[in-house]
């Protein structure tokens, strides 16, 4: 007859414990093997109670039956490595691990349609669809950990803090039902797993030295290249509030069909990445620069006529617009221009008083200009 002897040598205590496949009445439970182990005793108790029930198996997992429905409980495993003349080894029992088994009634509707929103470095914002539950329990962990944080919402939504940077979770939510006729409560079984990551704190920095030049139709801005992917730049006249937003896979950027004879005032901002993890930097330091105006009118402000004058590139249709400062279309005609020097008339008399933009298009681009109407 072998013998049992007390853990006089070393065998390891089980670690990873995790409970899976929970009903009304059982639940598997399972844990990490650590080399060679002939058996692992169960002991598990509803949470809060003394006595323990016990069962053994030689796999790494063990099926619970005839458990109550709706019940935490709490249970250990214990490991029986190999000793000597045969005989058999026992760790201590390892830490405590809980589960809570389902209600009784299976109609209580699985969350659907999980996402996740407004990630920050240490918080993010959970989302389900509804199932008209009354409330709903969450529970989330860091990936790879054995360990669950709860939380309970009213809403269709729950808010995360204090989470870790630059880290990914995953969660599920559950909802909880309670029959209207006989007031009990009853819990769906956990959704599937929905994951996301927090933002990393990798260092971003904003741009500096930033310089204009200026082409025959267009304005050229460059700046100090940071190892971003990418950059935002952003522009506006001064003095205004709006801004207009564009990007550059470079440190350059080619503005064109700006207003002439206009100061612009203009920022960047770096878009760094790492591992899928995207972070942006602060705006660097407003520069600014001022456009020219290859179109000329007279009179400004104009009465009846606007006279345009522009040197052309190239021979072709012109298309002359005027707008409002709403950008709406108050005066448009379509002229034939020559290469070189060109004057058009555009009638005006209709327009109220008030500054107006002249906008220019042809085959050498766009160009815009402002002038007021005065009668």
């Amino acid at each position: 007859m072998s013998q049992v002897h007390a853990q006089t040598n070393p065998c390891g205590v089980p670690t990873g414990l995790t409970s899976t496949n929970i009903t009304s009445s059982s639940a598997t439970v399972s844990w990490l093997t650590a080399g060679n182990a002939a058996t692992y005793n169960v002991r598990y108790r509803v949470a809060g109670s003394v006595a323990w029930s016990t069962t053994s198996t030689s796999n790494p997992s063990a099926n619970l039956t005839s458990l109550l429905s709706l019940t935490t409980y709490e249970w250990q495993v214990q490991r029986g490595c190999p000793g000597p003349n045969g005989g058999i080894t026992l760790s201590a029992f390892s830490g405590s691990a809980n589960f809570t088994t389902l209600g009784l009634n299976t109609g209580c509707p699985v969350p659907t349609g999980l996402y996740t929103n407004n990630i920050t470095h240490t918080s993010a914002k959970l989302h389900w669809a509804a199932t008209g539950a009354t409330s709903y329990k969450i529970r989330y962990r860091a990936t790879g950990s054995t360990t669950w944080t709860i939380k309970t919402s009213v809403n269709l939504h729950k808010d995360l803090t204090g989470l870790n940077p630059g880290t990914g979770y995953e969660w599920q939510v559950r909802s909880k039902c309670i029959n209207s006729a006989t007031g009990n409560i009853t819990w769906s079984a956990w959704s599937p797993t929905s994951v996301f990551q927090t933002l990393s704190t990798t260092t971003c920095n904003a741009p500096t030295n930033l310089t204009n030049t200026s082409t025959t139709n267009a304005i050229v801005l460059t700046w100090s290249a940071t190892g971003a992917i990418s950059y935002n730049i952003r522009y506006r006249p001064s003095n205004t509030l709006g801004w207009t937003t564009t990007t550059s896979a470079t440190n350059t950027k080619q503005l064109s069909g700006l207003p002439g004879s206009t100061t612009f005032e203009w920022q960047v901002q770096s878009v760094c990445g790492s591992n899928g993890v995207i972070v942006v930097s602060a705006w660097s330091a407003i520069a600014s620069f001022s456009t020219s105006s290859p179109i000329v009118v007279s009179p400004n402000p104009a009465r009846d006529n606007l006279s345009v004058s522009v040197e052309k590139q190239s021979s072709g249709q012109v298309q002359l617009t005027i707008r409002d400062l709403s950008g709406a279309i108050m005066v448009s005609q379509t002229v034939t221009g020559a290469a070189g020097e060109n004057k058009f008339d555009i009638p005006v008399s209709d327009l109220k008083n008030g500054m107006y933009y002249l906008e220019l298009s042809d085959l050498d681009g766009k160009q815009t200009v402002k002038f007021y109407v005065a009668h």
